[in-house]
């Protein structure tokens, strides 16, 4: 790690093609607060570091598993997975909270 590394708060690297899995390095920022992977060929599952994480992580339009199983699971508030699931043909699958979710119209 850089001692410029220490300065980032931010890291956007939305539409980037990126690919694979999600680098083990991105875990070391130290003082991230907010991390956009929109857009890109990502896959795999989400680390476990991710979602358990204070950080505002934006992973939508890639191609994750959800869960470090590969199972759907829900997702923390601070990360957006919109979009992000291979569970393709089991849309009920991707969001397995959508039918708990309680949207009064004050709430919209």
């Amino acid at each position: 790690m850089t001692k410029w590394s220490l300065y980032v708060f931010n890291r956007d690297l939305s539409f980037n093609k990126l690919s694979g899995e999600i680098p083990r390095t991105f875990e070391e920022l130290p003082n991230l607060n907010y991390m956009y992977l929109t857009g890109n060929l990502l896959n795999g599952s989400v680390p476990d570091w991710m979602l358990e994480t204070h950080l505002s992580i934006d992973l939508s339009y890639n191609n994750f598993t959800l869960g470090s199983s590969g199972e759907a699971t829900c997702q923390p508030k601070n990360v957006n997975l919109f979009r992000s699931s291979s569970l393709r043909k089991n849309l009920s699958g991707v969001f397995p909270c959508s039918k708990s979710f309680n949207c009064s119209q004050s709430d919209v």
